[in-house]
């Protein structure tokens, strides 16, 4: 073979190992985000959802998060430091005053603070529908913790972050 046809060779396979990484490796910013989406999915509620389809989203949410929760927002002030089944348990509460529930998010980042810890960053809307018809719409931004446990990333924390700081 000669030089030119190994150096096409050799440019052929870096092309494909790279294309692999990019688009088939399952790498932990890809995890991460899969994790990210499926919580989301996991606390939306859909108008008219029934109780089988309730109890099959908490099921996957009690395994998408760590042991203990933290949780802090700033307007209404509410800071949350608990358990992640009494955490789960107080939101299942106060999941059926809603009639609908759904979340979207924008500008995500993620940055890896530690081998094993990922703060993700977003500007998240919350559009909450109640049983009497009222709707609340808002979007805040947001900080959410992920720790990597046994090879999973688990949401440890969720927090409003504080853009500007209020007079």
């Amino acid at each position: 073979m000669d030089r030119k046809k190994i150096i096409l060779l050799a440019l052929a396979a870096a092309a494909a190992v790279a294309v692999y990484f990019i688009f088939f490796h399952d790498n932990d910013r890809r995890a991460v985000m899969k994790r990210f989406n499926a919580l989301m999915e996991a606390v939306e509620k859909p108008s008219g959802e029934g109780n089988i389809s309730m109890a099959a989203k908490f099921q996957s949410l009690s395994n998408m998060v760590d042991d203990h929760l933290y949780a802090e927002c700033f307007n209404p002030a509410i800071r949350l430091d608990e358990p992640a089944d009494v955490m789960l348990s107080n939101y299942a509460t106060a999941r059926t005053y809603a009639k609908s529930i759904s979340l979207s998010a924008k500008d995500i980042e993620i940055i890896f603070t530690k081998p094993d810890e990922a703060q993700l960053t977003c500007f998240g809307t919350a559009k909450i529908t109640s049983r009497t018809g009222e709707t609340f719409d808002e979007t805040r931004p947001a900080i959410l913790i992920f720790k990597k446990k046994d090879g999973k990333w688990l949401l440890s924390s969720a927090s409003e972050r504080q853009v500007f700081k209020r007079q």
